[in-house]
């Protein structure tokens, strides 16, 4: 009778912490913040360089599959790219500037495998889409360079295969603080690069490069299923370029070697009201 009793009170322990564990295997979010971001062009002598902040929105989920795996979906844009000077240098110095603006957006999908429940190892696509317009160019030396009137835009498509490292203190906001981090790598398999300064159907699909980000995230419950959290992070983003290829007017057309190199922080709402 003892020992039945027993096992019926083990059971009802199991049922009750599973119960209270699924009732917050996942969450969404939303937040809001600043980037500071750094792009870099090199072309043998030839440089650029532009530096810049803008707000930045970000969105997203972890979604439980089962006690060995799962998803998680994670997007941010700029939500509006602010106009800064733009350098172009050479041994000589500097020989142009341009306004210019810069809009990012990124996705990335995610397989989790949990190694325990807080320490992953993740695999997924991750998708980039950066457009850059440029205009009002002046040159400081007309001799050295020569202006594109007007304005033009540049789009960065890439799709990378990702792997990396993910922490989660908890997967939902159940009660006082949670923590997570991530550190992830990840190499482009497709890229697609245009420009309109170039005449003709110019399109560049070099894939040499990388990718990295390291993230970090504190928050705090302020009631069952909702906390309010902080959010800090880098990401570096390396292409080494390609080309020469010819235009539809007999013109060399180069994608320089690239960097766009960000940081960002800012405030995240975290929920989870599903019972």
């Amino acid at each position: 009778m003892k020992k039945n009793l027993l096992i019926l009170s083990l059971a009802g322990m199991a049922t009750v912490l599973s119960a209270e564990s699924k009732s917050f295997d996942g969450y969404s979010y939303g937040g809001i913040g600043f980037e500071s971001a750094t792009y870099k062009e090199a072309h043998g002598s030839l440089k650029s360089s532009a530096k810049g902040s803008s707000p930045v929105y970000t969105t997203g989920s972890l979604v439980r599959v089962n006690d060995r795996y799962d998803f998680s979906l994670d997007f941010s844009s700029t939500l509006l790219p602010s106009t800064i000077t733009e350098k172009w240098s050479n041994s000589s110095g500097t020989i142009l500037t341009d306004d210019y603006a810069l809009l990012a957006n990124s996705a990335q999908i995610l397989v989790h495998y949990k190694l325990t429940p807080q320490h992953r190892i993740v695999v997924g696509p991750y998708y980039v889409l950066n457009t850059f317009k440029r205009y009002n160019q002046i040159a400081i030396d007309p001799t050295q360079v020569v202006v594109v009137p007007g304005v033009t835009e540049e789009q960065s498509a890439s799709v990378s295969g990702l792997i990396g490292y993910w922490y989660e203190s908890s997967t939902a906001a159940l009660e006082g603080w949670r923590y997570k981090g991530s550190a992830l790598v990840s190499h482009p398999l497709w890229q697609k690069t245009t420009n309109t300064a170039s005449t003709g159907d110019i399109a560049f699909s070099d894939i040499g490069g990388y990718n990295v980000d390291i993230s970090a995230y504190v928050g705090y419950t302020l009631f069952k299923g909702f906390e309010i959290g902080t959010f800090a992070g880098y990401n570096r983003q390396q292409r080494n370029g390609g080309g020469p290829k010819l235009d539809s007017v007999g013109n060399h057309v180069t994608w320089p070697e690239n960097t766009l190199t960000t940081y960002r922080a800012g405030v995240n709402a975290v929920w989870h009201f599903r019972d």
